[in-house]
């Protein structure tokens, strides 16, 4: 998917600007982002913020042309504000970009098109998956080993940074295609049943 609507650079503002200054620094010099220069939080927002231009989603994940594309969380925090002010106004393939606090239900998943689970234990991170099934979310977590078990995208610090791991199969079996520059920056796991 691709941005389109975007509000002048005028709104953008100096934030805004510097996420976008960020994203570059995570996508072609990633050694910039060590430990002490950018918070992890900010770097973890800019991450989901830009998944919706590296990630493809089926086109029945859109019920309507104009429903908006739906970030949803489980909990307050740095890493939802953060991403809240990068979101704002903006737009993804006409559908507008929007936060959402979800609960541990079915019918407050519906639409979601990301799922950032942090702070969670394992079992919680389970019921979440459990509730999602086949849907076509993609399913990203602070946990290390969040896509060894049945996750999509881990977000974790290793080595002073803050990388992906992702299980592709995972990806692939719900729907979704990942663009090859973002698979470049990740550690990929095999996803496979043991």
């Amino acid at each position: 998917m691709k941005r389109h609507d975007h509000p002048s650079m005028t709104r953008i503002g100096v934030s805004r600007g510097l996420h976008a200054l960020l994203l570059a620094m995570l996508l072609w010099a990633p050694g910039m982002t060590d430990a002490g220069s950018v918070p992890d939080y900010q770097i973890k927002a800019v991450y989901l913020y830009n998944f919706s231009n590296f990630v493809s989603w089926p086109g029945e994940a859109f019920a309507r042309r104009d429903e908006p594309f739906d970030y949803c969380i489980v909990r307050r925090g740095r890493v939802e504000k953060t991403l809240a002010s990068l979101i704002d106004g903006e737009r993804v393939d006409g559908h507008p970009l929007r936060l959402r606090l979800v609960e541990p239900r079915a019918d407050a998943l519906s639409g979601c098109k990301l799922l950032y689970l942090t702070g969670l234990d394992k079992d919680r991170i389970q019921r979440y998956l459990g509730l999602v099934g086949d849907l076509p979310v993609l399913t990203v977590a602070d946990v290390a080993d969040f896509a060894d078990d049945g996750g999509m995208v881990a977000l974790v610090r290793e080595r002073r940074k803050i990388r992906m791991r992702i299980n592709l199969r995972q990806a692939i079996d719900k729907g979704l295609r990942l663009n090859a520059r973002l698979l470049q920056l990740a550690r990929i796991i095999d996803g496979s049943p043991q």
